[in-house]
């Protein structure tokens, strides 16, 4: 098998997860997800579009 192939072959196996997508909500309101990977990027988002809150609960990350 060629290097090519290989690199190719180790591609189709990564399974990557959707992005997050935190939605802009009443302070206090909405649900978190402290454990995500995401959740300071969505925290991030948040805090420079100067939301007063968040929820992860439409995140196709969000596990209850």
């Amino acid at each position: 098998m060629a290097v090519g192939q290989k690199k190719r072959d180790k591609k189709e196996n990564v399974i990557k997860k959707p992005a997050p997508n935190p939605v802009k909500c009443k302070e206090g309101k909405g649900v978190r997800n402290f454990d995500c990977p995401y959740y300071d990027d969505c925290l991030d988002k948040a805090a420079r579009a100067m939301w007063p809150g968040f929820t992860c609960a439409e995140c196709e990350n969000y596990e209850e």
